[in-house]
């Protein structure tokens, strides 16, 4: 899962995240930033922003 979002952040392409957050949410957008010590990254697309914390993520696909 870390190999996908970091090559988001090199070559700025999109990706699908699952992740848990009081139920289960899926996202798409390119990561933009990524906390290490607040253990998030940065999620973001044209009509939302979201920090996607690492420990709860449950899936992460590359989108072509």
């Amino acid at each position: 899962m870390n190999v996908v979002i970091y090559d988001s952040v090199r070559k700025d392409y999109a990706i699908n995240v699952c992740w848990y957050e009081d139920c289960i949410r899926r996202e798409w957008g390119v990561v933009k930033d990524i906390d290490r010590i607040e253990n998030k990254f940065k999620l973001v697309r044209v009509d939302g922003v979201w920090w996607v914390p690492i420990e709860k993520m449950l899936q992460v696909e590359r989108l072509y």
